[in-house]
């Protein structure tokens, strides 16, 4: 399925145009998920005004999870609101293996970010789809260390 990504950058001066827009979006078929949720005027009163299908947690929010009880309180309370609207919750700018440890006990199943992998050209991410079954290799959520290798050697060489 495509995705689409929404940001606000800017604040509309009339709350029926994001939707407007959004919906047209979601007509073509595309899966809207709110980016970098926490940050600008991606807050609260977005959500309720937009149909989306996952939160885009700002990597804010996650950066040094495994040493803030703070940080991890607010992202207890983002899960619950991701949870409200019965919406995936993708964390990213993930770089630390102790953050990813500490999201994974926490529920986290989705998550981007440089650990994975930096960000790359289109016909690298070719070479990705044609290798996905190779690199995924296990659904297993703690299998996250090979997954990211296999994306690298993937992306680096073409071939595992």
């Amino acid at each position: 399925m495509l995705s689409s990504n929404i940001a606000f950058a800017a604040k509309e001066t009339n709350d029926v145009i994001p939707s407007e827009r959004v919906n047209s979006l979601r007509a073509l078929g595309l899966q809207v998920s709110i980016d970098d949720f926490g940050t600008g005027f991606s807050s609260l009163s977005t959500l309720r005004l937009l149909e989306f299908a996952q939160l885009k947690v700002d990597r804010q929010f996650v950066h040094n999870i495994s040493k803030s009880n703070q940080l991890a309180e607010l992202f207890s309370f983002i899960q619950n609101i991701a949870s409200l609207f019965s919406v995936n919750l993708m964390c990213e700018g993930m770089e630390d293996e102790e953050d990813i440890e500490i999201l994974i006990s926490k529920g986290c199943r989705y998550m981007q970010g440089w650990y994975f992998s930096k960000a790359i050209p289109g016909y690298k991410v070719a070479k990705l789809l044609k290798n996905i079954d190779i690199i995924s290799g296990s659904n297993n959520t703690s299998d996250y260390r090979q997954l990211a290798d296999n994306i690298r050697k993937v992306c680096d060489t073409g071939a595992l």
